[in-house]
């Protein structure tokens, strides 16, 4: 009897291997051909300024050799931007020995840095991320912080740091954003990155330091401003959550802050005594480790809500 059902076990093992390809000791003995991608990026020239133009993928069997200086590892095939396959490989989204894909980021040639580094399919993810503030149902706030990196004509070196601490980072000394993993190139890392890089561009410039707290609150809040003003004063309608609390859960400055974001919002913009507020919590705040500095003011929060303006509607589509 335990003979029996010893091999009755052994014959539903070797039933399940090949229903399931992959398992148990077929996955031993069945073998698939090893693929390697490698891109290079092309940059051109215009009036001084080298400007990215999109990405040229090969693939080989490890035999076959490919590479060299100046091509690295695809890291996936790219989901959005521009994508034709020039080679004679499989064909279809997906990497093939024989391909040769030229792929185009449209909205990335416009921001992104010559020295950068992210692979193709990060590449991809932030070309994304980029297409989000194009969109109808974007708030124009955001699409008008975007617009202002574009106008003074901002170019930022990204970067990927496995190893960073951060899911992501603006790095004031090279203009850079770095993201730590993959599925760290969405929009609210970069959202906020791109809030410092405005900060640091269009309005502080040298004089912005990461040992003052100010523009890191200023940043935080700036996002929790438009979300408010979005929801209160223009009504669009989302779930309203702000990221300043989120980093100091003293209760006491969650009150303070979510009774003063509250009245920006319902106001449309941020007056004089909101100012003087402002003031007194990015003080309380400890969110980050800077210090607090009375002499830096919120230049970028008086440019974009320092006035009454009309309310902005959501889009039709929105």
């Amino acid at each position: 009897m335990t003979y029996l059902c010893l091999l009755l076990i052994l014959c539903v093992s070797c039933s399940q291997n090949e229903d399931n390809p992959g398992q148990g000791d077929e996955a031993v003995t069945r073998s698939y051909p090893v693929i390697i991608t490698y891109c290079y990026d092309a940059y051109v020239d215009i009036m001084g300024v080298s400007v990215y133009k999109g990405t040229t993928c090969k693939s080989y069997s490890p035999n076959m050799g490919g590479g060299g200086p100046g091509w690295y590892i695809a890291g996936g095939f790219p989901e959005y931007g521009t994508q034709t396959d020039y080679g004679s490989g499989g064909g279809g989204n997906g990497f093939y020995i024989g391909d040769n894909w030229q792929f185009g980021f449209p909205n990335l040639t416009k921001i992104y840095r010559y020295d950068s580094s992210l692979n193709v399919f990060q590449k991809s993810k932030l070309e994304h991320v980029i297409e989000m503030f194009y969109e109808d149902t974007t708030i124009p706030d955001y699409k008008k912080l975007y617009k202002k990196l574009l106008d003074n004509d901002v170019r930022i070196k990204f970067l990927a740091d496995s190893t960073s601490v951060s899911p992501a980072y603006y790095n004031t000394a090279d203009v850079s954003i770095t993201f730590r993993y993959d599925t760290d190139v969405n929009w609210n890392s970069l959202l906020e990155e791109l809030v410092h890089a405005v900060q640091h561009n269009c309005y502080y410039h040298s004089t912005m330091n990461a040992a003052y707290k100010n523009y890191e609150f200023e940043a935080k809040v700036f996002i929790d401003v438009v979300k408010a003003i979005a929801f209160w004063y223009d009504g669009y309608s989302f779930p309203l959550n702000y990221v300043t609390p989120m980093t100091d859960l003293s209760p006491v400055f969650g009150d303070d802050y979510d009774t003063w974001i509250t009245e920006v919002g319902e106001r449309g913009y941020i007056n004089a005594s909101d100012f003087l507020i402002y003031e007194t919590l990015c003080n309380q705040w400890q969110g980050y480790s800077g210090t607090y500095n009375s002499s830096i003011q919120p230049e970028l929060l008086r440019a974009f809500f320092g006035r009454i303006r009309p309310p902005q509607p959501p889009s039709p589509n929105y």
